[in-house]
């Protein structure tokens, strides 16, 4: 497999660790690729997905790069405020933020994140955040 690959793995098996038991707030039902969750899917949930991967610097073998991330998560609308902030943090937790890893190390380093929240609108059954995440690692090609 490739390091890009592999990072995406390891970023979707650390968010899969998401729940009290293992010392989060969020008590996630799933993490999916790409839109794949089911539309009866118990909330709240999380889909992986990257949006953006390109290279900073090039050698003759490999590459650094950037890969921008989103991770989406989808709650009922009825989930307050704070419930989405604490996925948030339980996020950048999941990944490394606070010095605490849980679960596979990530080969990458995550250099920025920002968050945006969707409320509910008349009618939606969900309410969602979407975290987006800047990870640098470096790509082998030989």
């Amino acid at each position: 497999m490739t390091r890009g690959t592999d990072l995406t793995a390891d970023i979707k098996a650390n968010l899969e660790l998401i729940n009290p038991a293992a010392g989060y707030y969020t008590d996630l039902k799933g993490v999916f690729e790409l839109r794949a969750a089911k539309d009866n899917q118990p909330m709240p949930f999380a889909l992986l997905a990257w949006q953006d991967d390109a290279t900073e610097k090039r050698g003759l073998r490999d590459a650094q790069r950037l890969r921008s991330y989103a991770v989406q998560g989808v709650f009922p609308s009825e989930a307050a405020l704070a419930d989405l902030e604490k996925f948030h943090f339980d996020v950048l937790r999941a990944l490394g933020y606070g010095a605490r890893v849980f679960g596979r190390p990530i080969n990458a380093v995550i250099v920025g994140d920002s968050a945006e929240i969707e409320p509910a609108i008349d009618g939606s059954t969900k309410t969602t955040i979407t975290i987006t995440l800047e990870a640098r690692y470096t790509e082998a090609y030989a």
